[in-house]
């Protein structure tokens, strides 16, 4: 659907050129690869006035493990120890948005540090090896021929992006760099480039929640609010994170 060589991002670059928000583009495979996550996300948010970098390293899953265990057992078992070994070196960067928990997976690098070389050279190493475990899930993916199951990754894949191209935090930063014209349409050509054509629904019809009594859509970022001061999944990848309903 697109091709990898999205991916190839010069992640330096972007940093020290924007010390912002900065999310590169969501990259799936096409839909008719069977129900595996497919979207390697990289973010790093510069805190500037807190003199922190709050940065993100997932391979996203196309469906909610939370909800779907059978789901994260046959795709997600064989990577904790990945995750694992990289939440050791990079502790929880504390309470995020409770509904993007929903496109997180157990091995998500979520986490806050001053600017550091060598921390930075450790989370690229962590880039490199989820960039790896991506591409050989890929590489073993069965075709898809069930019409269903297609369209089922196709919804979830624009759901994804229509969260994004919404509730992306890199939003009012960009807006105030280049104006609102040139960040709307850097957020739905280029990073989160398909809204258009992997489908139909809008961002309500997703999340209806953020409905307000006009009609339009909730400005706020989080209706439920921040939580997850602590990593809300243990060394096994099994979700510790309350019944809180995201």
């Amino acid at each position: 659907m697109f091709p990898l060589s999205v991916l190839i991002c010069m992640h330096a670059f972007f940093c020290c050129l924007f010390q912002l928000s900065t999310t590169f583009p969501a990259c799936f495979v096409a839909s008719n690869l069977t129900s595996y996550f497919f979207k390697l996300e990289l973010i790093t948010e510069a805190l500037r006035f807190l003199e922190l970098l709050t940065h993100c390293r997932d391979l996203n899953p196309l469906h909610n493990v939370i909800d779907q265990r059978n789901y994260k057992e046959k795709y997600f078992k064989r990577l904790i120890p990945l995750g694992l070994r990289y939440s050791e070196l990079f502790p929880w960067g504390g309470k995020l948005t409770s509904e993007s928990l929903k496109f997180f997976s157990p091995i998500v690098i979520w986490t806050k540090f001053p600017p550091s070389q060598d921390r930075y050279e450790c989370l690229y190493s962590a880039f490199k090896e989820y960039y790896k475990a991506w591409l050989e899930l890929i590489a073993q993916a069965p075709e898809e021929i069930d019409a269903s199951y297609i369209k089922c990754n196709r919804e979830a894949q624009h759901k994804y992006l229509t969260w994004r191209a919404e509730k992306d935090p890199g939003h009012g930063i960009l807006k105030r760099l280049i104006g609102e014209r040139h960040a709307q349409d850097l957020v739905r050509n280029f990073l989160f480039n398909g809204l258009d054509e992997l489908g139909s629904k809008g961002f309500l019809d997703y999340f209806p929640e953020y409905r307000c009594e006009d009609g339009s859509v909730n400005d706020k970022r989080s209706i439920l609010g921040k939580s997850f001061e602590n990593r809300p999944w243990d060394a096994r990848g099994e979700f510790i994170g309350g019944d809180i309903k995201i």
